[in-house]
Order: C-alpha cells, then sequence, then structure tokens
C-alpha cells in the first residue's frame, strides 16, 4: 500500500516523499529485469521493520525464487531468524551472505548490496557504512531473473517483508563507499 507520507527525503527536492508499507502476507512490487547480475552493481533500500525475529525477510531480490541452487541470485534480507540484514550472492561455486547489526522495529535504516566485480567482493552497508563482506563467487548471467521489493517465492513457500519500504535504487555499478554514505546522508528521514 502506498502511503503518501512518512517516507525518506527525496533526494532531488530534499522533501519528504511517500513510502510503500508492506503487509508481511502478500505485498510485492515486481520491478521486471533491471539489470543482470554478471556485472557490478549497488542495490539499496531504506528499511522500517514492523517485526523481527519472524523469518527471512527479503526486501529487494533479483531471483526466481531459489536461493539455494540457482546462480545469480542476489537478496537483501533480513537473515532467516528476522533479526539481521543480510545481502546473500549465489554463484556458481559457492554463496556468501554478508551479515550486518542488528535491526530495529519502527525505525528506518539504509540497507546497501554492493557487488563489486572489479575487486570480487560483495559488501553490505548500514547507515552508509561497510559492515560486512565476503569474495563474490563466480556468478553467470541470468538476464530473465526479475527483481522484486518485498518479497520472493522460494520453493516451497513465500518470504514477504513486514513493514515500511522506501528509497529503492539499483546501479549497474559498484559505487563508492563515499557515494553510498553520500545517498544515505541525502536521503535519511
Amino acid at each position: 500500500t502506498f502511503q503518501a507520507s512518512g517516507g525518506v527525503t527525496d533526494i532531488q527536492t530534499g522533501a519528504n516523499s511517500g513510502a510503500f508499507d508492506f503487509d508481511g502476507t502478500d505485498d510485492t512490487l515486481d520491478l521486471g529485469t533491471v539489470a543482470d547480475s554478471d556485472q557490478s552493481l549497488t542495490m539499496m533500500m531504506w528499511i522500517k521493520p514492523d517485526a523481527l525475529g519472524t523469518s527471512f525477510q527479503r526486501f529487494l531480490s533479483k531471483t526466481d525464487g531459489n536461493a539455494v541452487q540457482k546462480d545469480g541470485n542476489l537478496i537483501l534480507a533480513a537473515d532467516t531468524k528476522g533479526d539481521k540484514p543480510q545481502f546473500f550472492v549465489k554463484g556458481t561455486n559457492g554463496r556468501v551472505a554478508p551479515e550486518g547489526n542488528p535491526m530495529t522495529v519502527d525505525t528506518f535504516t539504509h540497507y546497501v548490496g554492493r557487488l563489486d566485480f572489479q575487486n570480487g567482493v560483495a559488501t553490505l552497508f548500514q547507515n552508509g557504512q561497510p559492515v560486512g563482506s565476503d569474495s563474490l563467487p563466480a556468478i553467470s548471467p541470468r538476464p530473465s531473473q526479475p527483481w522484486r521489493v518485498g518479497e520472493d517465492i522460494p520453493v516451497g513457500g513465500t518470504e514477504f517483508f513486514d513493514g515500511t519500504g522506501d528509497g529503492v535504487r539499483i546501479y549497474t555499478a559498484a559505487l563508492s563507499d563515499s557515494q553510498i554514505n553520500q545517498i544515505y546522508l541525502n536521503t535519511k528521514p
């Protein structure tokens, strides 16, 4: 559900924006195929959870629904315990999932997942600062995988986000630490 107010600051105008409220049951936004997963990219979103500790909640993902077996899956989510952010990257030779600091209910936090193919690193950022990283596995192109906000349909179930989301951005480049921090500072609610 779109809310006309209660979002983060618009980076262009400096005005408070609206936000999307996800009910944790069946709400989702389908972005189609925005960028491929075999190139450097940066994905980000402001998250304000309504509940924690319930399960793996997906905030922003590029996947066909099978995180364990499909090469090229990218997922920015709460971990399986539902209390820490995680940037999950699946490659042909394994997977990585850098985790961040514990999440807080009813508080906006900025999460960023960065794939840096030049340096071979996947990094998770929280409120403009890197909090976890790991070496990238080899990733094959999967241009048919759709991007989704608030939901993903894994084999055997559905994992929906319960909370408010805003400021979704996907860049087809590995933004620098300072660029990520500046976006965080310019869009703080």
